[in-house]
């Protein structure tokens, strides 16, 4: 069962438009870990799926900064 629809992203920040425009926007329900090299203004380098996290919520996760 997908998460309720919502009219804006639960993400702080810009959006660009490219993916604002086509977007469909759900209320995060689960926690995904993902390995990565680095990450970059235009995303992550090399993400791999690790696991799913049962002891985190969703809104406790922070996204780290570009260096």
């Amino acid at each position: 069962m997908l998460a309720p629809s919502t009219a804006t992203p639960p993400v702080t920040g810009t959006v660009p438009a490219s993916i604002a425009v086509t977007a469909h926007w759900v209320a995060p329900r689960l926690v995904g870990d993902i390995a990565y090299r680095e990450r970059t203004a235009t995303g992550l380098r090399h993400p791999s799926w690790r696991r799913l996290r049962f002891d985190r919520a969703p809104e406790d996760i922070t996204i780290p900064e570009v260096n």
